[in-house]
């Protein structure tokens, strides 16, 4: 649990679900389950890499499961109720609403295709652009 004073007038335990490192070290990216009962929303937020924050992002109605930046540093691919790409700023550049809650992402070696894992047991194959490539089920 984080307490998030920061980024409120009060304070909320907020648990922090995923965390990962821009490529090139000067930066890093939360994500959080945010408060239903207390009204606070799921936060993306980037942060420098002594921990003062950049940007908070109000995006996602579910919580932020997982992340991964591709290789390049270009784009970070998030895993929530959708898959979604965002720029090395913070900016959103492309979203893809699935079925089911997703929980794991990762880029392949040379970032051209994504891998997505649902709570329904579903492997989601999509390029570079969130074109939905192939399912497999597990």
């Amino acid at each position: 649990m984080v307490n998030i004073s920061q980024c409120m007038d009060e304070e909320i335990e907020v648990l922090m679900l995923c965390v990962a490192w821009h490529p090139d070290g000067t930066f890093f990216v939360t994500g959080d389950y945010g408060d239903f009962v207390e009204h606070y929303p799921p936060l993306l937020q980037y942060w420098t890499r002594d921990g003062d924050r950049i940007k908070s992002i109000e995006e996602s109605k579910a919580e932020y499961r997982n992340m991964a930046w591709s290789s390049d540093g270009d784009v970070l691919a998030t895993a929530s109720e959708k898959v979604r790409l965002w720029n090395r700023k913070g900016d959103l550049i492309a979203a893809e609403t699935t079925k089911n809650l997703l929980w794991g992402i990762d880029w392949n070696e040379n970032a051209s295709k994504l891998v997505t894992t649902d709570d329904n047991g579903k492997i989601i194959f999509w390029d570079r652009n969130l074109n939905r490539l192939s399912e497999q089920q597990y």
